[in-house]
């Protein structure tokens, strides 16, 4: 299956793109995904523990199933003032 792992914020500037297709085998989660992003982008390693996970503009657990199409996003944390 293909999913679209779509970049925001400080994982953007980390990964210089703002999106990334994972062909993955069926029955893949959103945890293994994140494991697999940062295979493919060590970089990201550390931060991207602390983001929130979004598929298909929902936010979900670590454990949800990826179906074939999904978009998914891991929002980093945000600070303001």
């Amino acid at each position: 299956m293909k999913v679209t792992l779509k970049f925001f914020a400080s994982l953007r500037e980390i990964c210089g793109r703002q999106a990334d297709t994972f062909e993955l085998p069926e029955g893949q989660t959103v945890g293994e995904l994140r494991d697999k992003t940062v295979e493919r982008y060590p970089d990201l390693e550390g931060i991207i523990e602390m983001t929130l996970p979004v598929v298909n503009m929902k936010y979900v657990e670590h454990d949800r199933v990826l179906e074939d199409g999904d978009d998914i996003t891991f929002i980093p944390p945000v600070s303001g003032g």
